[in-house]
């Protein structure tokens, strides 16, 4: 298996995909997002109450839109940017097939993260609990125990990531495609917190932690795999690269000034 060694300038700011002050933007932005969900717990139970009550939850449209929409924080963001990344190979579109092992390296990213988070935060479900929405810290650290992983939502860090994902990558090769698909992906991630949230599995506060966690670490994810050569796997996040091929080569990066 071959190794190389690659010494790179440090990409100035101003090459950026869209630039070093629209990203301070929108990190600050996010960080709101996610010191806002923090600042919800004290509104959990209220929102709770109201999305619990028998009208609502005796809807059959509701139900089955809840029950429609969900997957798509489950498998369905895996499944997507696998497709993605078969069909851009199958069909030598370089770009889309890029587009597709970027996705799943954020998603994965994603997942990562809100495991961790998950274990050790151990917060109580609201069908657990339902008039304790401070129930934290509960159970042993890193124990598998779905009652006790209820922040943040799994289900809507990893739809937001899928929005996040590939709104980076149809900027940098669809750019006049992108808003459209944006708003769909991220309507379509909304919808799947609110979802969770009517199926009783999660309080406001872990949907709004959740989509701030998935935009954050899979737009990160996807920003560094398009600084490293294309086709690397996971290998800008650390600087150690793995590229696929015949033969496989290993490569390490330095950075430099």
């Amino acid at each position: 298996m071959p190794v190389a060694l690659a010494c790179q300038e440090a990409p100035d700011s101003s090459s950026s995909v869209e630039g070093a002050g629209g990203a301070l933007g929108r990190s600050w932005i996010l960080g709101a997002v996610a010191f806002g969900g923090v600042a919800l717990i004290p509104l959990d139970e209220p929102i709770r109450d109201w999305i619990q009550a028998g009208a609502r939850q005796e809807s059959s449209t509701l139900r089955t839109g809840a029950r429609w929409i969900t997957p798509l924080g489950s498998a369905g963001p895996l499944l997507a940017s696998t497709v993605i990344y078969g069909i851009g190979r199958a069909i030598g579109e370089e770009e889309l097939a890029s587009a597709g092992l970027h996705t799943a390296e954020g998603i994965a990213g994603t997942a990562v993260v809100v495991t961790v988070m998950k274990g050790l935060i151990r917060r109580r479900r609201p069908f657990v609990m339902p008039h304790n929405s401070r129930a934290f810290f509960e159970g042993s650290i890193m124990k598998s125990d779905s009652t006790h992983e209820s922040f943040p939502s799994g289900h809507t860090a990893l739809a937001f990531a899928l929005a996040a994902a590939a709104s980076e990558e149809m900027y940098l090769h669809w750019p006049r495609k992108r808003v459209v698909v944006g708003r769909l992906l991220y309507g379509a991630a909304t919808a799947v917190g609110v979802a969770r949230m009517y199926d009783d599995r999660h309080w406001a506060s872990d949907v709004v932690v959740g989509a701030a966690v998935g935009t954050f670490v899979s737009r990160t994810v996807v920003r560094w795999a398009n600084a490293s050569k294309p086709g690397s796997v996971l290998g800008s996040i650390s600087g150690v690269a793995f590229f696929p091929g015949v033969p496989p080569t290993v490569a390490f990066r330095v950075t430099t000034q």
